[in-house]
């Protein structure tokens, strides 16, 4: 006849097997950036030349799971009486939309226009949590904001570093093309130049916060 465990003994074997999975190492988070938090400028875009901010990443390892995207942006005081939105969407390594959805507004640092009709400048960082969507390879994030002819999203812009992973995009139909070109004015009406009219000097503030997976 098989031996009885007494019954402090198995409780006892509970609460060790109990401890050991609540002693498991938590998985630190990991930030994927390519920007310096040295913000220059907020950019719009322009509906219907370009409507899109697009940056793309590589993995720190073979599985990585996006928890946050975190944008340094802002929108224009009006826009808080619009009940307007933002659409975040992560790209495969192919440019295939793995994660799509929609985040308002009220999300992100309210400004006012000053009487240049500019964004006075500020850090302000907003986390936008994903569903632990899973990368195994390199992906991208695509900001879309089609409001309209210079609408009142703008992405903080950093050019600190030479760029190398920030794009912009154009909405064709329910299709997002990446554009060849760069679309922002390089000189103003006196023929000034304008640093954002060089694209090797625009990194959108758009980061990643995920975990490395086994």
């Amino acid at each position: 006849m098989r031996k009885l465990l007494p019954l402090a003994t198995l409780i006892m074997s509970a609460v060790l097997i109990a401890s050991a999975s609540c002693n498991k190492p938590v998985a630190a988070e990991v930030e994927l950036k390519y920007d310096n938090n040295s913000l220059r400028e907020y950019l719009p875009v322009s509906a219907p030349t370009f409507t899109g901010y697009l940056v793309s990443f590589v993995t720190p390892t073979n599985k990585f799971t996006i928890r946050k995207i975190r944008i340094n942006g802002m929108v224009a005081a009006w826009r808080q009486y619009q009940d307007k939105s933002i659409e975040l969407q992560i790209w495969d390594k192919d440019k295939k939309v793995i994660y799509q959805d929609s985040y308002p507004d009220t999300q992100f640092p309210v400004n006012p226009y000053d009487n240049k009709t500019a964004f006075r400048p500020e850090t302000a960082w907003t986390d936008l949590g994903v569903p632990d969507v899973i990368v195994t390879s390199p992906f991208y994030v695509h900001i879309h904001s089609d409001d309209g002819r210079w609408g009142e999203f703008r992405m903080g812009a950093d050019d600190s570093a030479v760029n190398s992973h920030s794009e912009l995009t154009v909405r064709d139909g329910s299709v997002d093309i990446v554009l060849d070109g760069w679309p922002y004015w390089r000189k103003d009406s006196a023929g000034h130049d304008l640093w954002y009219g060089d694209k090797s000097k625009v990194n959108w503030m758009v980061r990643v916060v995920g975990v490395n997976s086994n």
